[in-house]
């Protein structure tokens, strides 16, 4: 059974539409948010258990850009070899 809700509202102009229960079914929340040609997936997760003795709260952000979905495709900086995989930009903080 889908749960599917979906939200839409105008700002600047342009039609932002932010859509929930459609995608990341396993995270324990999710939501895709568009703006014209441009979409973002949100996902958040949660231990079943709190973790004793820390005094920060833990955050991961990962962020992958897909310019080849549009047909751009960024030329190897230099130093880097065609064919040599690059690594997805990961922030801790």
């Amino acid at each position: 059974m889908s749960n599917v809700k979906q939200y839409n509202v105008v700002v600047g102009g342009n039609l932002l539409t932010v859509e929930t229960g459609k995608l990341a079914n396993l995270a324990g929340g999710a939501v895709t948010v568009r703006c014209g040609d441009t979409m973002l997936l949100a996902t958040a997760t949660m231990g079943r258990q709190p973790r004793a003795g820390i005094d920060f709260f833990p955050l991961e952000c990962r962020f992958r850009g897909a310019l080849y979905s549009i047909g751009k495709i960024p030329a190897p900086s230099s130093g880097v070899k065609a064919g040599q995989a690059r690594r997805p930009f990961l922030s801790r903080g």
